[in-house]
Protein backbone atom coordinates (compact mmCIF):
# COMPACT_ATOMS: atom_id res chain seq x y z
CA UNK A 1 0.00 0.00 0.00
CA UNK A 2 1.08 3.78 -0.30
CA UNK A 3 1.86 5.92 2.70
CA UNK A 4 0.54 9.14 2.89
CA UNK A 5 2.63 12.67 3.61
CA UNK A 6 1.16 14.82 6.89
CA UNK A 7 1.96 17.87 4.98
CA UNK A 8 3.77 20.60 7.22
CA UNK A 9 2.36 23.92 8.18
CA UNK A 10 2.89 26.86 5.49
CA UNK A 11 3.44 24.59 2.48
CA UNK A 12 0.74 24.71 0.29
CA UNK A 13 0.61 21.29 -1.84
CA UNK A 14 -2.78 22.26 -3.72
CA UNK A 15 -0.98 25.29 -5.28
CA UNK A 16 1.69 22.73 -6.75
CA UNK A 17 -0.96 20.39 -8.14
CA UNK A 18 -1.08 22.17 -11.63
CA UNK A 19 3.09 21.18 -11.96
CA UNK A 20 3.62 18.50 -14.87
CA UNK A 21 3.74 14.90 -14.53
CA UNK A 22 6.53 14.86 -16.28
CA UNK A 23 8.82 16.92 -13.16
CA UNK A 24 6.83 14.79 -10.57
CA UNK A 25 8.22 11.52 -12.43
CA UNK A 26 12.04 12.89 -12.35
CA UNK A 27 11.48 14.08 -9.07
CA UNK A 28 10.70 10.38 -8.52
CA UNK A 29 13.38 8.79 -10.62
CA UNK A 30 16.21 10.95 -8.33
CA UNK A 31 14.47 9.85 -4.85
CA UNK A 32 14.45 6.68 -5.45
CA UNK A 33 17.78 6.01 -6.53
CA UNK A 34 19.50 7.52 -3.31
CA UNK A 35 22.67 6.66 -1.79
CA UNK A 36 22.31 4.22 1.00
CA UNK A 37 22.44 5.24 4.49
CA UNK A 38 25.92 4.98 5.86
CA UNK A 39 26.11 4.61 9.90
CA UNK A 40 27.95 6.91 11.63
CA UNK A 41 31.35 6.12 12.30
CA UNK A 42 31.05 6.73 16.40
CA UNK A 43 33.62 5.97 18.72
CA UNK A 44 33.36 3.10 20.80
CA UNK A 45 32.90 2.96 24.13
CA UNK A 46 33.66 -0.71 25.97
CA UNK A 47 31.66 -1.95 28.99
CA UNK A 48 34.41 -1.67 31.67
CA UNK A 49 35.39 2.07 30.38
CA UNK A 50 31.52 2.67 30.71
CA UNK A 51 31.56 1.53 34.18
CA UNK A 52 34.24 3.40 34.94
CA UNK A 53 32.81 6.47 33.69
CA UNK A 54 29.54 5.99 35.86
CA UNK A 55 32.39 6.14 39.01
CA UNK A 56 34.49 8.88 38.41
CA UNK A 57 31.88 11.02 36.27
CA UNK A 58 29.42 10.84 39.88
CA UNK A 59 28.70 13.64 41.46
CA UNK A 60 28.73 11.83 44.49
CA UNK A 61 32.47 11.35 44.20
CA UNK A 62 33.76 14.19 43.49
CA UNK A 63 31.85 15.11 47.39
CA UNK A 64 33.33 12.36 48.85
CA UNK A 65 36.89 13.34 47.42
CA UNK A 66 36.25 16.95 48.89
CA UNK A 67 35.01 15.38 51.76
CA UNK A 68 37.36 13.03 52.99
CA UNK A 69 40.34 13.82 51.03
CA UNK A 70 40.62 17.66 50.70
CA UNK A 71 40.76 17.18 46.62
CA UNK A 72 38.39 19.94 44.75
CA UNK A 73 37.16 21.45 41.54
CA UNK A 74 37.09 17.65 40.61
CA UNK A 75 36.34 16.75 36.44
CA UNK A 76 37.07 13.29 34.90
CA UNK A 77 36.17 12.68 31.45
CA UNK A 78 36.83 8.99 28.87
CA UNK A 79 39.06 9.73 26.55
CA UNK A 80 40.00 6.83 23.76
CA UNK A 81 43.71 5.48 23.26
CA UNK A 82 44.18 7.91 20.44
CA UNK A 83 44.06 11.29 23.14
CA UNK A 84 47.84 11.42 23.78
CA UNK A 85 48.39 12.94 27.26
CA UNK A 86 51.47 13.07 27.38
CA UNK A 87 52.12 15.36 24.22
CA UNK A 88 51.09 18.34 26.92
CA UNK A 89 52.94 17.01 29.17
CA UNK A 90 56.75 18.63 30.18
CA UNK A 91 58.70 15.70 31.76
CA UNK A 92 56.13 12.34 31.25
CA UNK A 93 55.98 10.43 34.48
CA UNK A 94 54.39 6.69 35.64
CA UNK A 95 53.65 6.21 38.64
CA UNK A 96 52.30 2.14 39.19
CA UNK A 97 50.70 1.18 42.56
CA UNK A 98 50.30 -1.86 43.90
CA UNK A 99 46.10 -2.34 45.15
CA UNK A 100 45.28 -5.52 46.48
CA UNK A 101 42.72 -5.74 43.58
CA UNK A 102 44.81 -5.09 40.98
CA UNK A 103 47.58 -2.41 39.24
CA UNK A 104 46.99 1.11 39.18
CA UNK A 105 49.02 2.99 36.57
CA UNK A 106 48.98 7.45 36.77
CA UNK A 107 50.45 8.83 34.21
CA UNK A 108 51.62 12.84 35.32
CA UNK A 109 54.16 15.36 34.52
CA UNK A 110 57.07 15.18 36.70
CA UNK A 111 58.27 18.51 35.52
CA UNK A 112 55.90 20.00 38.84
CA UNK A 113 57.20 17.38 41.32
CA UNK A 114 61.42 17.93 41.02
CA UNK A 115 62.17 15.70 43.73
CA UNK A 116 60.01 12.66 42.46
CA UNK A 117 62.01 13.36 38.89
CA UNK A 118 65.37 13.24 41.29
CA UNK A 119 63.53 9.52 42.41
CA UNK A 120 62.26 8.37 39.04
CA UNK A 121 63.98 5.38 37.35
CA UNK A 122 65.63 6.52 34.16
CA UNK A 123 63.37 3.67 32.08
CA UNK A 124 60.54 1.94 33.33
CA UNK A 125 60.23 0.05 30.77
CA UNK A 126 63.11 -2.35 31.64
CA UNK A 127 62.34 -5.35 33.80
CA UNK A 128 63.58 -5.38 37.21
CA UNK A 129 66.41 -7.05 37.67
CA UNK A 130 66.59 -9.52 41.29
CA UNK A 131 69.63 -7.95 43.33
CA UNK A 132 69.55 -4.11 42.04
CA UNK A 133 69.98 -2.51 44.84
CA UNK A 134 69.68 1.08 42.83
CA UNK A 135 66.27 0.43 41.56
CA UNK A 136 64.94 -0.39 44.98
CA UNK A 137 66.18 2.18 46.22
CA UNK A 138 64.47 4.87 44.44
CA UNK A 139 61.45 2.66 44.55
CA UNK A 140 61.97 3.19 48.61
CA UNK A 141 62.62 7.13 48.14
CA UNK A 142 59.85 7.37 45.82
CA UNK A 143 57.57 5.68 48.62
CA UNK A 144 58.48 7.86 51.11
CA UNK A 145 57.73 11.03 49.16
CA UNK A 146 54.18 9.97 47.82
CA UNK A 147 53.25 9.17 51.27
CA UNK A 148 51.18 11.75 51.38
CA UNK A 149 49.03 10.61 48.40
CA UNK A 150 48.91 7.26 49.89
CA UNK A 151 47.39 8.78 52.90
CA UNK A 152 44.71 10.47 51.22
CA UNK A 153 44.15 7.08 48.92
CA UNK A 154 43.50 5.19 52.24
CA UNK A 155 40.94 8.12 53.43
CA UNK A 156 39.19 7.06 50.45
CA UNK A 157 38.91 3.54 51.51
CA UNK A 158 42.08 2.37 49.05
CA UNK A 159 43.83 1.05 51.73
CA UNK A 160 46.91 -1.48 51.40
CA UNK A 161 48.45 0.48 48.79
CA UNK A 162 51.77 0.92 47.90
CA UNK A 163 53.97 2.30 45.37
CA UNK A 164 55.96 -0.56 42.81
CA UNK A 165 57.18 1.91 40.55
CA UNK A 166 58.02 5.30 39.35
CA UNK A 167 59.62 6.50 36.44
CA UNK A 168 59.82 8.30 33.25
CA UNK A 169 57.49 7.73 30.95
CA UNK A 170 58.33 5.61 27.89
CA UNK A 171 56.62 5.70 24.52
CA UNK A 172 53.77 3.48 25.17
CA UNK A 173 53.10 4.08 29.29
CA UNK A 174 50.15 3.96 29.32
CA UNK A 175 49.07 1.15 27.17
CA UNK A 176 51.47 -1.10 28.00
CA UNK A 177 49.23 -1.92 31.60
CA UNK A 178 47.22 -4.61 29.71
CA UNK A 179 44.99 -2.12 28.09
CA UNK A 180 42.16 -5.33 27.08
CA UNK A 181 41.50 -5.75 30.66
CA UNK A 182 41.65 -2.13 31.68
CA UNK A 183 40.06 1.45 31.73
CA UNK A 184 41.79 4.75 31.82
CA UNK A 185 40.33 8.33 32.29
CA UNK A 186 41.96 12.09 32.75
CA UNK A 187 41.50 13.51 35.48
CA UNK A 188 41.66 17.55 36.72
CA UNK A 189 41.68 18.38 40.37
CA UNK A 190 43.06 20.95 42.56
CA UNK A 191 44.59 19.49 46.50
CA UNK A 192 46.51 22.30 48.93
CA UNK A 193 46.21 25.20 46.32
CA UNK A 194 47.62 23.48 43.62
CA UNK A 195 46.43 22.59 39.69
CA UNK A 196 46.95 18.56 38.98
CA UNK A 197 46.09 16.64 35.88
CA UNK A 198 46.89 12.80 35.00
CA UNK A 199 45.65 10.39 33.15
CA UNK A 200 44.62 6.79 35.15
CA UNK A 201 44.82 2.98 33.93
CA UNK A 202 42.80 0.81 36.56
CA UNK A 203 42.52 -3.15 35.95
CA UNK A 204 39.20 -4.23 35.79
CA UNK A 205 39.32 -5.94 39.39
CA UNK A 206 40.08 -2.34 40.41
CA UNK A 207 37.06 -1.18 39.24
CA UNK A 208 34.99 -3.95 40.53
CA UNK A 209 36.55 -2.99 44.29
CA UNK A 210 35.77 0.71 43.46
CA UNK A 211 31.85 -0.07 42.37
CA UNK A 212 31.98 -2.62 45.95
CA UNK A 213 32.98 0.62 47.72
CA UNK A 214 30.37 3.31 46.00
CA UNK A 215 27.64 0.82 46.86
CA UNK A 216 28.29 0.94 50.44
CA UNK A 217 28.53 4.51 50.37
CA UNK A 218 25.06 5.28 48.27
CA UNK A 219 23.24 5.09 51.45
CA UNK A 220 24.85 8.17 53.01
CA UNK A 221 24.80 9.94 50.19
CA UNK A 222 21.37 9.71 49.35
CA UNK A 223 20.57 10.90 52.57
CA UNK A 224 22.81 14.02 52.45
CA UNK A 225 21.20 14.59 49.09
CA UNK A 226 18.01 14.43 50.85
CA UNK A 227 18.77 17.10 53.48
CA UNK A 228 20.67 19.74 51.29
CA UNK A 229 17.86 19.65 48.42
CA UNK A 230 14.64 19.52 50.61
CA UNK A 231 12.87 22.48 50.77
CA UNK A 232 10.39 21.35 53.48
CA UNK A 233 11.59 20.09 57.06
CA UNK A 234 12.71 15.96 56.45
CA UNK A 235 10.95 13.01 58.26
CA UNK A 236 12.45 9.98 59.11
CA UNK A 237 11.79 8.49 55.79
CA UNK A 238 13.09 10.89 53.70
CA UNK A 239 15.92 8.56 52.86
CA UNK A 240 13.43 6.38 51.46
CA UNK A 241 13.27 8.40 48.46
CA UNK A 242 16.49 8.23 46.88
CA UNK A 243 15.38 4.56 45.41
CA UNK A 244 11.64 6.19 43.82
CA UNK A 245 12.32 5.22 40.29
CA UNK A 246 12.32 7.99 37.37
CA UNK A 247 11.04 6.93 33.84
CA UNK A 248 13.57 8.27 31.59
CA UNK A 249 12.60 8.90 27.86
CA UNK A 250 14.93 10.19 25.17
CA UNK A 251 13.38 12.90 23.33
CA UNK A 252 14.62 12.76 19.51
CA UNK A 253 12.84 15.76 17.96
CA UNK A 254 9.62 18.29 18.58
CA UNK A 255 6.93 19.63 16.35
CA UNK A 256 3.94 22.33 16.18
CA UNK A 257 1.55 19.95 14.52
CA UNK A 258 -2.55 21.53 14.24
CA UNK A 259 -5.33 19.58 15.92
CA UNK A 260 -6.56 18.85 12.61
CA UNK A 261 -3.30 17.10 11.11
CA UNK A 262 -3.15 14.72 14.30
CA UNK A 263 -7.23 13.59 13.67
CA UNK A 264 -6.31 12.76 10.18
CA UNK A 265 -2.86 10.89 10.74
CA UNK A 266 -3.73 7.18 10.25
CA UNK A 267 -1.55 4.28 10.72
CA UNK A 268 0.98 3.83 7.34
CA UNK A 269 1.30 7.85 7.44
CA UNK A 270 4.42 9.44 7.43
CA UNK A 271 5.32 12.72 8.90
CA UNK A 272 8.35 14.39 8.00
CA UNK A 273 10.51 17.55 8.98
CA UNK A 274 10.34 16.21 12.38
CA UNK A 275 13.51 15.01 13.16
CA UNK A 276 16.89 16.14 12.82
CA UNK A 277 18.63 15.22 9.84
CA UNK A 278 21.99 13.77 11.67
CA UNK A 279 19.26 10.93 13.48
CA UNK A 280 19.14 9.08 9.77
CA UNK A 281 22.44 8.01 11.06
CA UNK A 282 20.72 5.58 13.39
CA UNK A 283 19.22 3.97 10.89
CA UNK A 284 21.37 1.26 9.60
CA UNK A 285 21.42 0.32 6.25
CA UNK A 286 20.17 -3.57 6.22
CA UNK A 287 17.54 -2.71 9.29
CA UNK A 288 16.24 0.51 8.69
CA UNK A 289 12.64 0.82 7.90
CA UNK A 290 12.48 2.55 4.43
CA UNK A 291 9.25 3.81 2.66
CA UNK A 292 8.77 2.14 -1.37
CA UNK A 293 8.64 4.30 -4.41
CA UNK A 294 4.57 5.21 -3.40
CA UNK A 295 5.29 6.73 -0.40
CA UNK A 296 8.10 8.54 -2.08
CA UNK A 297 5.89 9.95 -4.99
CA UNK A 298 3.59 10.96 -1.91
CA UNK A 299 6.40 13.03 -0.47
CA UNK A 300 7.78 14.26 -2.93
CA UNK A 301 6.21 17.80 -2.53
CA UNK A 302 6.16 17.20 1.13
CA UNK A 303 10.00 17.04 1.30
CA UNK A 304 10.80 19.30 -1.56
CA UNK A 305 13.74 21.60 0.09
CA UNK A 306 12.46 21.06 3.60
CA UNK A 307 15.10 21.43 6.86
CA UNK A 308 14.35 17.60 7.67
CA UNK A 309 16.92 16.84 4.22
CA UNK A 310 19.58 14.42 5.30
CA UNK A 311 23.02 16.48 5.21
CA UNK A 312 26.39 15.17 5.46
CA UNK A 313 27.17 13.52 8.69
CA UNK A 314 29.58 16.16 10.58
CA UNK A 315 28.89 15.32 13.78
CA UNK A 316 27.78 13.27 16.79
CA UNK A 317 24.00 11.83 16.83
CA UNK A 318 22.76 13.76 19.99
CA UNK A 319 19.14 14.38 21.39
CA UNK A 320 17.89 14.99 24.94
CA UNK A 321 17.16 12.64 27.96
CA UNK A 322 14.09 13.43 30.23
CA UNK A 323 13.72 11.46 33.35
CA UNK A 324 10.24 12.11 35.23
CA UNK A 325 6.55 12.66 34.32
CA UNK A 326 5.47 14.20 30.85
CA UNK A 327 3.68 17.22 31.03
CA UNK A 328 5.76 18.28 34.80
CA UNK A 329 9.01 19.57 35.75
CA UNK A 330 11.67 17.13 34.29
CA UNK A 331 15.29 16.73 34.67
CA UNK A 332 16.81 17.07 31.16
CA UNK A 333 20.12 16.44 29.50
CA UNK A 334 21.80 16.28 26.33
CA UNK A 335 23.62 13.12 25.53
CA UNK A 336 25.27 11.84 22.60
CA UNK A 337 24.29 8.14 20.92
CA UNK A 338 27.10 5.82 20.93
CA UNK A 339 24.92 2.46 19.60
CA UNK A 340 23.37 1.60 23.18
CA UNK A 341 25.00 3.77 24.97
CA UNK A 342 24.22 7.97 25.97
CA UNK A 343 26.99 10.10 26.94
CA UNK A 344 25.87 13.05 28.77
CA UNK A 345 27.51 15.73 27.42
CA UNK A 346 26.26 19.07 29.07
CA UNK A 347 25.32 19.38 33.03
CA UNK A 348 21.31 18.48 33.65
CA UNK A 349 19.04 21.17 33.78
CA UNK A 350 15.17 20.87 35.08
CA UNK A 351 12.41 21.93 32.89
CA UNK A 352 8.61 21.78 32.28
CA UNK A 353 8.74 23.48 28.51
CA UNK A 354 7.94 21.46 25.71
CA UNK A 355 8.19 23.84 23.17
CA UNK A 356 10.14 27.11 23.97
CA UNK A 357 8.05 30.57 22.75
CA UNK A 358 9.45 31.93 19.93
CA UNK A 359 10.34 35.54 19.60
CA UNK A 360 7.85 35.81 16.61
CA UNK A 361 5.27 33.86 18.15
CA UNK A 362 2.41 37.54 18.80
CA UNK A 363 -0.92 37.31 19.40
CA UNK A 364 -3.24 38.81 16.74
CA UNK A 365 -5.86 41.07 17.62
CA UNK A 366 -9.41 39.51 18.66
CA UNK A 367 -11.20 39.22 14.71
CA UNK A 368 -15.28 38.87 15.21
CA UNK A 369 -15.76 38.05 11.71
CA UNK A 370 -13.59 34.89 12.26
CA UNK A 371 -14.73 32.36 14.17
CA UNK A 372 -12.81 29.90 16.04
CA UNK A 373 -11.95 27.05 14.33
CA UNK A 374 -9.95 24.80 16.73
CA UNK A 375 -8.94 22.48 14.35
CA UNK A 376 -6.17 25.05 13.23
CA UNK A 377 -4.98 25.29 17.46
CA UNK A 378 -1.19 23.80 17.43
CA UNK A 379 0.14 21.55 19.90
CA UNK A 380 3.56 20.77 20.84
CA UNK A 381 4.12 17.29 19.65
CA UNK A 382 7.49 15.51 21.32
CA UNK A 383 8.79 12.43 19.54
CA UNK A 384 10.18 10.39 22.51
CA UNK A 385 11.54 6.54 23.09
CA UNK A 386 10.83 4.82 26.77
CA UNK A 387 14.65 4.07 27.63
CA UNK A 388 16.07 3.49 31.04
CA UNK A 389 14.46 4.58 34.74
CA UNK A 390 16.89 6.11 37.37
CA UNK A 391 16.57 6.48 40.90
CA UNK A 392 16.56 10.09 42.40
CA UNK A 393 20.09 9.32 43.94
CA UNK A 394 21.34 8.53 40.80
CA UNK A 395 20.03 11.16 38.84
CA UNK A 396 21.04 13.55 41.42
CA UNK A 397 24.21 12.31 40.41
CA UNK A 398 24.46 12.75 36.81
CA UNK A 399 27.29 15.10 35.18
CA UNK A 400 28.84 15.23 32.24
CA UNK A 401 30.50 12.26 30.90
CA UNK A 402 28.42 10.08 32.69
CA UNK A 403 27.19 6.85 30.29
CA UNK A 404 24.19 4.94 30.24
CA UNK A 405 22.91 2.32 28.94
CA UNK A 406 20.08 1.18 26.60
CA UNK A 407 18.24 -1.79 26.56
CA UNK A 408 17.32 -1.64 22.49
CA UNK A 409 19.18 0.41 19.59
CA UNK A 410 17.13 3.94 19.22
CA UNK A 411 16.12 2.51 15.63
CA UNK A 412 14.32 -0.24 16.50
CA UNK A 413 12.45 0.97 19.27
CA UNK A 414 8.86 2.39 19.28
CA UNK A 415 8.10 6.03 19.51
CA UNK A 416 5.63 7.94 21.28
CA UNK A 417 3.94 10.90 19.87
CA UNK A 418 3.11 13.24 23.21
CA UNK A 419 1.48 16.41 23.90
CA UNK A 420 1.13 18.32 27.39
CA UNK A 421 1.88 14.84 29.30
CA UNK A 422 -0.27 12.73 26.72
CA UNK A 423 0.64 10.18 24.67
CA UNK A 424 -1.85 10.60 21.57
CA UNK A 425 0.28 7.89 19.14
CA UNK A 426 3.49 5.42 18.27
CA UNK A 427 5.63 5.41 15.36
CA UNK A 428 8.57 4.21 14.19
CA UNK A 429 11.92 5.55 12.53
CA UNK A 430 11.79 5.63 8.71
CA UNK A 431 13.25 7.44 5.97
CA UNK A 432 11.88 8.42 2.52
CA UNK A 433 15.03 9.25 -0.23
CA UNK A 434 16.65 11.25 1.71
CA UNK A 435 14.37 12.23 4.29
CA UNK A 436 13.96 10.74 7.65
CA UNK A 437 10.29 10.49 8.78
CA UNK A 438 7.98 9.29 11.76
CA UNK A 439 5.52 6.07 10.08
CA UNK A 440 2.47 6.27 12.55
CA UNK A 441 1.94 2.85 13.76
CA UNK A 442 -1.06 3.63 15.87
CA UNK A 443 -3.08 7.03 17.09
CA UNK A 444 -5.51 7.69 19.94
CA UNK A 445 -8.94 7.62 18.77
CA UNK A 446 -11.32 10.31 19.51
CA UNK A 447 -10.06 13.23 22.03
CA UNK A 448 -8.15 10.79 24.72
CA UNK A 449 -4.84 10.00 24.75
CA UNK A 450 -3.57 6.40 23.39
CA UNK A 451 -4.39 3.92 26.57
Amino acid sequence: MGYSIAEMPGLDVAAEEPASHAALDARLHVSAHTAPIAPLPLPAVPPLTARLARLVCHAGSAQCLERDAAVVEWQASVEDEAHDTRASFEQPGVLDLAHPAGAIRVLFDLAAFPALAIAALPDGSRAPVPGDTARALRTAVAGVLLAPLLTHLAALGLGAMHVAQLAHSGSHALKEADAGNSAAFDATFSLDGTRHRARVRVAAAVVEALEALHAARAATWTANAVAAHSSSRRDASASELGGCMMPGRLILGSRRLPVDTLRALEPGDVLLRSLPGHLRALLQENGAGHVDKAGVAHAAHAAEGAGGHAAPIARPVSATMAWGSPGLMRVHAQVNLEGRRLSLTKEPIMTDELDPVRPDDLLAPDQQSNPIDIGELDLPVQFEVDTVALPLSQLYALRPGYVLELPTPVAEAQLKLVTHGQTIGYGELVTVGDHLGIRILRMAHGDGPVQ
